[in-house]
């Protein structure tokens, strides 16, 4: 299996992209392609995997920013390590691509590159987060900030698809994100989504208030990219403010302290669980081919962990089961 790996636009430098895919290596077998400048690229890669071909370099100088235009960059920077990488998935000479770059950017190459499903309209980007029971699958979380029904339709029946084979499920439950769990509630793009799911032939159990999140009783949430944007990233800091609340606490006398000691493997166990790296990335349901966007302050253990969610979603074959459901297939 062949995996290219955007080495390009990570917070924290390509030499942490190149760990985490070595340390993947290590645990898996599959054949890394860095896109990226290669003078640089070589300083951190051992001569052996080199010389004994166990790795590839497409050379690559050129970076989309964040702060570009999404469209237009793909468009005008041919020789970015993006556009570069995502050309090469397109020509089948690679099963899947990662990267830690810009989502926009990241959004439109895959759909003005790779190309979408047949009848998808837009990919969606999609994560699994974690909760009491089970994860549960969220999309969209931040590809596509406006929505319509109909677009929200098709994000459940793709997290659908993903969720059977995420968690081994043949009819995955699927709820419609909304600031209240009554029919009629929400605004124009709530109401009218929860018509069309309601006539579709899902598992939809109506809508799903932010608070019931985390208690996982839904298998898929649906939801436009903004607000489902605003809710992972919400979910992501308070995560992180309750451990260093915590961990203040118990720092803050002998006593506490003590029983810091006591309750230690518990707190370990929460913050393993809460911890985005342990996925590590997440897909952009809806394309062609297997494109998935890690975080771009992701370090070398997120980056190993993407890479496995990436390899797994191809073992799957994901796509071909959302192609087939598309084109109005049995599966």
């Amino acid at each position: 299996m062949k995996i290219i790996i955007d080495t390009m636009g990570s917070d924290k430098g390509m030499e942490v992209i190149v760990k985490g895919t070595l340390d993947a290596m290590a645990e898996k077998d599959f054949y890394p392609i860095f896109c990226g400048p290669e003078e640089e690229l070589v300083k951190f890669i051992p001569k052996e995997l080199i010389e004994n071909d166990k790795i590839a370099i497409i050379n690559a100088e050129d970076v989309i920013e964040n702060t570009d235009e999404a469209a237009l960059a793909i468009r005008r920077k041919k020789e970015s390590s993006m556009v570069k990488g995502l050309r090469s998935l397109k020509n089948d000479e690679a099963d899947g691509f990662i990267s830690t770059g810009s989502t926009g950017a990241l959004l439109a190459g895959a759909t003005l590159i790779v190309g979408r499903i047949e009848n998808i309209d837009r990919a969606a980007l999609t994560v699994s987060i974690p909760g009491v029971k089970n994860p549960t699958i969220v999309l969209d979380v931040g590809a596509n900030m406006d929505c319509t029904p109909e677009l929200i339709r098709q994000f459940a029946i793709m997290g659908t698809c993903y969720a059977k084979t995420v968690f081994n499920k043949s009819n995955p439950t699927v709820g419609l994100l909304n600031i209240g769990s009554e029919e009629g509630k929400g605004d124009t793009l709530t109401k009218e989504s929860f018509q069309v799911l309601s006539n579709e032939k899902l598992n939809f159990v109506g809508n799903i208030e932010p608070r019931d999140i985390l208690d996982n009783d839904v298998d898929v949430i649906v939801t436009d990219g903004f607000n489902g944007n605003i809710m992972i990233k919400t979910i992501e800091g308070v995560a992180s403010t309750m451990m260093q609340l915590l961990k203040e606490g118990i720092m803050s006398s002998t006593m506490t302290k003590i029983g810091g000691m006591l309750v230690k493997p518990a707190l370990g166990g929460i913050k393993e669980k809460l911890d985005y790296r342990n996925l590590g990335s997440a897909p952009m349901l809806g394309s062609k081919k297997p494109v998935f966007k890690a975080h771009g302050s992701s370090d070398s253990l997120a980056i190993k962990n993407g890479i496995f969610q990436l390899i797994k979603f191809i073992e799957d074959d994901v796509i071909n089961e959302i192609t087939d459901i598309m084109r109005g297939g049995s599966k």
